[in-house]
């Protein structure tokens, strides 16, 4: 039986590849929104960082959502994109360890995340 090929994406902000569920899709919508994606789904061009506050401040620090989607973009947006990330605080802390979990182990992970949540606070 074939094992199933894991998508890989690339952070903007550190550079580094890891699995897609485990980071943030950034889109530019085709009316050219720029806004984060926690889904995954909209519609859009999409760039992708990892789920914690310094890789969203290193891709804006190198201009890379810029240069991905062709535009200019606001401060604003940043700041907006910048709060919306902080919504989860121990969001990037397990960034790392996501993809080297099993898949058939991932619903133990979740209840870690969980437990940790709660004890990080």
């Amino acid at each position: 039986m074939k094992t199933k090929k894991v998508p890989l994406r690339m952070c903007t902000g550190c550079g580094e590849m890891f699995d897609k569920r485990t980071l943030v899709r950034v889109v530019k919508s085709p009316e050219g929104e720029v806004s984060l994606d926690l889904t995954g789904k909209k519609a859009g061009r999409g760039a992708y960082v990892c789920k914690n506050a310094d890789c969203l401040k290193k891709a804006r620090k190198k201009r890379a959502f810029e240069r991905a989607f062709s535009i200019q973009i606001d401060d604003s947006v940043y700041d907006k994109m910048e709060e919306e990330i902080h919504i989860e605080p121990a969001f990037g802390f397990h960034r790392c360890f996501e993809s080297l979990w099993p898949r058939n182990t991932q619903k133990a992970g979740r209840l870690l995340k969980a437990e940790l949540k709660i004890d990080t606070h």
